[in-house]
């Protein structure tokens, strides 16, 4: 079944209070009939029944229509599934904005709905103690796609070899690239925790209902001065505790999971206060 033929099945799928079609006689051709079928129930869009199939109510009725003439056209609803960062003004800017709300409405539908994504991550606190006020912070990177400030690190690739120290120290590379930086010459990695795992969460950057495995490291023993680019802050303890980064007098700026830090806190003898500067 081409383009051409689909769309005209589509079409001839009758109306709510009308008839249902029967289902094609030939096995193959009725085979495929029904997968196509057990997409469009899937969107709620057919009442499939022994007697065969119609539109669920005249509004679908009209969708399948529409999804007739984009196959006719030869158009697709989603151009764009590269593109990384949901956008809720529009569920089809891009492949991660339809994501996200699909996976909105499989919550709500099911809230203990499994992950679509599990993902293991090294996250690493670097952190500086001002000698003047006593400060702690740690320092945090505006991530664009995400729409939030992060700590160093990311999850781990196959390159890592399921190795997440691996992966904290190519994080590292990677996101403080105006100093080169070698792990076990220029600074040292002590684990903090192993594997927490916040809540499950949608991914902001690719929309997908996410597991994380959480890792967490403390830089130590750093021998080079840090050379930071735009988007890069020192986080103060207060602010990542709180789960924000206070803008201004007024303004904040939540970054997703805060719960893991506040847990973190509560795993580390002491609490990340205890936490030495990172710098030698």
């Amino acid at each position: 079944m081409n383009q051409t033929t689909l769309a005209r099945f589509l079409r001839h799928i009758p109306q709510s209070d009308e008839p249902p079609q029967p289902l094609p006689a030939d096995n193959h051709e009725r085979a495929y009939v029904q997968g196509v079928l057990a997409w469009l129930e899937l969107w709620g869009l057919v009442r499939v029944s022994s007697d065969g199939v119609r539109a669920s109510a005249q509004t679908s009725k009209y969708a399948l229509n529409s999804l007739a003439a984009t196959l006719e056209s030869g158009q697709t609803l989603v151009s764009d599934w590269q593109t990384l960062g949901a956008h809720f003004a529009n569920p089809l800017h891009n492949g991660a904005t339809l994501l996200h709300w699909l996976e909105l409405q499989r919550i709500s539908q099911t809230p203990d709905a499994p992950p679509s994504r599990v993902e293991h991550v090294a996250q690493v606190l670097i952190k500086r103690i001002d000698p003047n006020t006593g400060t702690h912070a740690f320092l945090m990177q505006y991530d664009a796609h995400a729409n939030q400030y992060q700590l160093i690190g990311g999850r781990a690739t196959p390159s890592d070899q399921q190795d997440l120290l691996a992966t904290a120290a190519r994080e590292i590379s990677e996101e403080l690239p105006l100093v080169e930086l070698h792990y076990g010459q220029d600074y040292q990695l002590t684990l903090l925790a192993h594997d927490l795992q916040p809540p499950r969460t949608i991914s902001p950057t690719f929309g997908a209902l996410t597991e994380y495995h959480m890792t967490f490291y403390h830089m130590r023993a750093l021998s080079k001065p840090l050379v930071l680019r735009e988007g890069d802050r020192w986080v103060t303890l207060r602010e990542l505790l709180i789960g924000a980064v206070q803008l201004d007098q007024e303004n904040y700026h939540p970054f997703q999971g805060s719960n893991i830090y506040a847990l973190l806190n509560q795993r580390i003898a002491g609490g990340l206060v205890s936490l030495p500067d990172s710098t030698t």
